[in-house]
């Protein structure tokens, strides 16, 4: 029981000092835990490398509001924009073209995603990008997708 608590607590003082690290803690974080960053706390991300960040620590049960105001900010990537895709089920997403039994939310949120980095809304940016597929996924996609949608597959160096 003893263990558990230390494992525990060494954990919070980790993901603590992470939040301190990347430049967005503040007193709301400090009260409340680095799991339950909100809406407000966005203001404090600059750069692509925060928006990574914190998207490696976002809860995706909390609904598409955060992720989408991630994707409006300035300093929003292709490479941010396509980590949100696939974290969102992109794969489901491409597989899938009639989305018959799909949630509502989730549909319209991936359609207008989906239509953004097509459109070439985002900018390539520092960070690597590489979809974590393996080589029989890649081939499905392949002869899945068209030419234009190959950029969902695609790596990406970064600057």
């Amino acid at each position: 029981m003893q263990r558990r608590k230390r494992r525990r607590r060494a954990y919070a003082e980790a993901s603590l000092r992470t939040s301190l690290i990347i430049g967005i803690c503040d007193k709301r974080v400090l009260e409340k835990g680095i799991g339950r960053l909100g809406m407000k706390d966005l203001k404090g991300l600059r750069t692509e490398e925060d928006l990574d960040m914190y998207l490696q620590n976002y809860n995706w049960d909390d609904g598409f509001d955060i992720p989408a105001a991630i994707l409006q900010k300035e300093c929003c990537s292709l490479q941010v924009a396509l980590q949100i895709f696939w974290l969102a089920d992109g794969f489901t997403y491409l597989q899938d073209k009639e989305r018959n039994l799909a949630e509502p939310n989730w549909i319209a949120f991936m359609d207008s995603l989906y239509r953004d980095i097509l459109s070439g809304k985002y900018k390539v940016g520092k960070l690597p990008f590489k979809p974590e597929l393996n080589k029989v996924q890649i081939y499905r996609f392949k002869k899945l997708l068209s030419e234009e949608e190959m950029i969902f597959i695609t790596p990406i160096e970064g600057k």
